[in-house]
């Protein structure tokens, strides 16, 4: 098992978002061709004019050999106002395009779509409380009812992660397409997960998930999702169809959910 967290995999991700402050936040999306020299070039202007930096994303678009930077910027301070920024970026020799609008309280930014991973798979982004509210949901009906849909709906989730692993890596060992599931857990939000598979053959995979998707209030401690999600990896790459056993907890302390996949047996598999 992994041990404690460093401290660079805490530095949190913010897509498509300028900090949240007391000033307005204005996004700017600027597409061209020389992504380098557009860069140096647009930073220039930034200092020139006074203009507050939030944040700036940069991206390199292989089928058309564009460059799309995007830029969330305070305008409080600057000498030009928006339209007249605008304009002295799209002199530039390299920019084709240039827009920009002020967030006004939005989350995200306003104009890129859709959200893609780097292999061109889309992909939807949601609130961590909203996981958590239909958790909560489905949790709360009888007979357990609730947690085997979770369990199942997690457990898919997983078995077309490794399904898009496998298409593009091919070749790839068991022991990478882990690695790969367990970047795949960090990089998307659910946590920072460690497989323990040291005693698959006696149908036992020990996971440790450091931060997850876990509701924090009315005693909760366990996360269905989470569980089906590890469960359905496994099955997808090691071919055990494992279910959760008994011994799992959620520590405050460490912040760590910790369960036990346990194979099934034929007889189970047939019920």
């Amino acid at each position: 098992m992994a041990g404690a967290p460093k401290p660079d995999e805490y530095i949190p991700r913010i897509l498509g978002s300028g900090p949240s402050g007391p000033g307005e936040v204005t996004e700017l999306v600027i597409v061209g061709r020389d992504h380098v020299d557009a860069l140096a070039a647009l930073l220039a202007i930034f200092k020139e004019h006074g203009v507050e930096i939030h944040g700036v994303e940069s991206q390199g678009m292989p089928e058309t050999k564009h460059f799309v930077i995007t830029a969330y910027i305070g305008l409080t301070s600057a000498d030009v106002a928006l339209e007249s920024l605008l304009g002295l970026i799209r002199r530039l020799a390299d920019v084709q395009s240039a827009r920009g609008a002020e967030l006004s309280g939005s989350r995200y930014g306003r104009f890129l779509f859709p959200v893609v991973a780097l292999d061109g798979t889309r992909l939807v982004v949601t609130a961590a409380n909203s996981i958590n509210g239909v958790a909560g949901y489905f949790s709360k009906i009888p007979q357990e009812g609730g947690t085997l849909v979770l369990f199942a709906t997690g457990r898919q989730v997983g078995l077309a992660l490794v399904r898009a692993f496998r298409r593009g890596h091919r070749g790839a060992t068991q022991l990478e397409m882990l690695e790969s599931a367990e970047a795949e857990l960090r990089t998307s939000g659910w946590g920072l997960a460690s497989f323990d598979v040291t005693r698959m053959e006696q149908g036992e995979v020990g996971v440790v998930v450091t931060d997850p998707i876990i509701a924090t209030g009315a005693g909760v401690r366990e996360s269905w999702l989470t569980y089906g999600l590890a469960a359905g990896l496994i099955e997808g790459i090691f071919g055990m169809v494992g279910y959760v056993g008994q011994d799992h907890f959620f520590s405050d302390s460490t912040r760590q959910l910790k369960f036990k996949l346990l194979e099934l047996t034929a007889q189970q598999r047939a019920r």
